[in-house]
């Protein structure tokens, strides 16, 4: 039971890491090149997205010890339905019907791989 509940913290984790790197672009008024790319890089939610990618990593070594890959990384595709959504409602980009039938196709597989 604790390794499902970490794996589903870790997707958790993946979609903040997202929210907080595309949060940080968007605040950066500079340019994308090699000259601002430390100062991207260090800006406090890019590092805060990266920090996240980070502490996620070190639990997926835990995840891959205790699931089937099998198992765990079609799971992560839960994080996909996770950022339509925060992008939709945080964001205000769109999603449209096919989105939607993604969304339905992603949450059926998942859930064929945790009937037993």
């Amino acid at each position: 039971m604790i390794p499902k509940l970490v794996l589903f913290f870790n997707i958790f984790l993946g979609v903040a890491a997202q929210y907080s790197l595309k949060l940080g672009v968007l605040k950066i008024d500079i340019p994308f090149n090699l000259t601002n790319l430390p100062k991207i890089l260090f800006s406090p939610l890019v590092f805060l997205g990266f920090f996240l990618y980070g502490v996620s990593s070190i639990l997926w070594i835990y995840i891959l010890k205790n699931l089937p890959l099998s198992v765990a990384y079609p799971t992560l595709s839960i994080g996909y339905i996770l950022v339509l959504f925060v992008s939709w409602k945080f964001l205000g980009e769109s999603v449209g019907p096919i989105n939607i039938v993604g969304v339905i196709l992603i949450i059926s597989g998942v859930g064929l791989l945790f009937l037993k």
